[in-house]
C-alpha cells in the first residue's frame, strides 16, 4: 500500500498512526528522488477494493502525470476496463478483493485483452513468480517511487 504522507506504519501493531509535524519532514535525498520520480500522461486503470489505497494511488499517479480511472472491486474494474480499454494503458490489481480475486479478474482481464499491462499488488506475496500474466508484482507498503518507476517500466516495455 502506498502510505499517504501523514501516516506511517507501527512495525509492532501494524496499526497506521499519525505522524507529528516534524516527524513528517523527509531526508533530504529522499526528497530529491520525488522530485526526480519518472512519471507520463498514459491512462491508468486502479482496481483495489480499499477506498483510501485508491484514493491515495490516485494522488500519487496523478501528481506523477498520469491520468487515473478507478474500480471499486473486481467486477466495477472489469466494467470499466470493458467501457474504457482504448484508452487504459496499464491496469494496477490488487490482489486480495472479496467476491472476486486479483488472480480472477486478472484471468478475466486477459480474456479480454490479452495484450493489457497489468501490475499486481498485495499485502503478503510469497513468490513474485507465481503471476506470470502480469507484467509486475509489487508489495505493499509501496514507495512512490518504487511504484512510478514500475509503471513506467511496464509502460515502456
Amino acid at each position: 500500500m502506498v502510505v499517504p504522507s501523514d501516516l506511517i506504519r507501527k512495525p509492532v501493531s501494524g496499526a497506521w498512526q499519525r505522524l507529528t509535524p516534524d516527524e513528517k519532514k523527509l531526508p533530504e535525498d529522499e526528497l530529491e528522488e520525488i522530485g526526480s520520480r519518472p512519471g507520463g500522461t498514459e491512462a491508468i486503470l486502479v482496481i483495489d477494493d480499499e477506498e483510501a489505497v485508491r484514493g491515495t494511488l490516485d494522488r500519487c499517479l496523478k501528481r506523477g502525470g498520469y491520468t487515473v480511472v478507478m474500480g471499486g472491486d473486481g467486477k466495477e474494474g472489469l466494467e470499466v476496463f470493458q467501457r474504457e480499454r482504448n484508452k487504459i494503458a496499464l491496469v494496477l490489481l490488487d490482489l486480495s478483493m472479496p467476491q472476486m480475486s486479483g488472480s480472477e479478474v486478472l484471468a478475466k482481464l486477459r480474456a479480454i485483452d490479452t495484450q493489457v499491462k497489468v501490475v499486481i499488488m498485495g499485502g503478503y506475496i510469497a513468490d513474485k513468480t507465481a503471476y506470470p500474466d502480469a507484467q509486475a508484482v509489487l508489495q505493499k507498503p509501496i514507495r512512490l517511487q518504487e511504484l512510478l518507476q514500475t509503471v513506467r517500466a511496464v509502460l515502456d516495455a
